[in-house]
């Protein structure tokens, strides 16, 4: 879009109401719908807010400050905001088309610095890279009874430790626990043959 010539005559800016979005239709007249315009017509930088504000016919004959002061509270209105978002999302579709053969341009010239790079933009942007990530899982179940029991026998079998220090160590429970675990190791008694002599209850006494 080309330089606006109300910046200097102070007339309206043009709008196309028969284009008009939701919020610019939202906005209390047609001349903060010339603001909203305007805004995107002026040179960008310093004073372009006062700029826009005064090239769709406002301010008059006020001072700069003045003027700087209300163009400040009007962009920064919430319907102005949406307003100006609802004319970026238009500028923006508008220039697809220019966007696309730019882009072309400089795929279709083998001389051109960043031909590469806009091919893979373009191949990426039609077939994207794809990331598989593979994660393994590893449990290690680790019997801490035999630890324990190897643990105990070693400081009462190698060491030597007291009842009362293994105590100490393990605590009463814990040394119950331990040696419970132990003896559930230990193979069965083997009964040998033996002979056995009844006993009458009343031989007993």
């Amino acid at each position: 879009m080309g330089e606006v010539e109300a910046e200097v005559t102070g007339a309206l800016v043009p709008i196309n109401l028969a284009k008009m979005g939701p919020a610019m239709a939202a906005l209390p007249n047609d001349l903060w719908r010339a603001a909203a315009v305007a805004r995107y017509e002026v040179q960008p930088g310093k004073g372009a807010q006062a700029k826009a504000y005064r090239a769709a016919g406002l301010g008059g004959s006020s001072a700069p400050a003045e003027v700087a002061r209300m163009a400040y509270a009007m962009f920064h209105d919430p319907r102005m905001l949406a307003a100006m978002h609802e004319l970026e999302e238009a500028y923006l579709k508008q220039g697809v088309p220019d966007a696309i053969a730019a882009v072309l341009e400089i795929i279709e010239d083998p001389t051109h610095k960043d031909r590469a790079r806009m091919a893979l933009a373009l191949i990426e942007r039609q077939h994207p890279t794809e990331q598989k990530i593979s994660v393994a899982h590893t449990h290690e179940i680790v019997d801490r009874r035999e630890e324990e029991i190897k643990a105990l026998r070693y400081q009462r079998d190698e060491l030597g430790a007291s009842r009362e220090a293994l105590i100490k160590t393990w605590g009463p429970s814990g040394l119950d626990r331990i040696e419970a675990n132990e003896r559930a190791l230990l193979p069965p008694p083997v009964i040998e043959d033996a002979e056995f002599t009844e006993v009458k209850p009343w031989e007993a006494f």
